[in-house]
């Protein structure tokens, strides 16, 4: 207990601020690859489940039944396309959604361009241009 009070006490070790705004910038940029690869992965698994589920035959068939007194129900019946078709399908689907993606990256990095390239070109203050003459 005694140590545990010293080492509690003890302040020969002090945190510089240039080591824990290092350390914080570290964890943050793994915690963000962290969760760029949980979504990655989590988006993976979920395809699979689709193409999965997709792939079972949902097929069915209930015949007609009559009784001899007259009673009688109807028949029911649900003939899937073939997988093949439907996974095409979905993979279609897939390929549309990652290209919606792509668009509006790239829509989002063209505005972001565009915003960039207008505040260059704003005229600067008076204030703004003296100091730029004087340091050249």
């Amino acid at each position: 207990m005694r140590l545990f009070k010293k080492l509690w006490n003890d302040e020969s070790g002090a945190l510089l601020s240039a080591e824990a705004a290092i350390l914080g910038t570290v964890a943050v940029v793994g915690v963000g690859a962290g969760i760029n690869g949980v979504a990655t992965s989590v988006n993976n698994e979920l395809k699979e489940v689709s193409y999965a589920i997709r792939s079972l035959d949902q097929s069915y068939c209930i015949p007609a039944r009559k009784t001899c007194s007259g009673a009688w129900t109807a028949g029911s019946e649900f003939k899937q396309q073939p997988v093949e078709q439907s996974l095409k399908e979905l993979r279609e689907v897939e390929r549309e959604a990652e290209h919606a993606v792509r668009n509006q990256a790239q829509r989002l990095q063209d505005s972001v361009e565009k915003q960039n390239n207008t505040e260059a070109d704003k005229p600067k203050k008076p204030e703004e241009a003296v100091q730029e003459v004087e340091q050249l």
